[in-house]
């Protein structure tokens, strides 16, 4: 969990790369799935689980 709030108008570095430098997208269901996390994470209210929005 994060220790600090996200802020408002402020710029959050967002990774490219996972672990060993491998890329976190291959396809374009995963450009789907990063697009729709982006959307729900930047909601004030709880989502619970992403699974329920593929």
């Amino acid at each position: 969990m994060r220790k600090e709030p996200l802020v408002t108008g402020e710029y959050y570095h967002i990774y490219n790369r996972g672990v060993d430098k491998r890329d976190i997208v291959s396809n374009l269901k995963d450009i789907a799935r990063l697009k729709e996390s982006i959307k729900q994470f930047n909601q004030i209210k709880a989502i619970g689980s992403l699974e329920m929005y593929h």
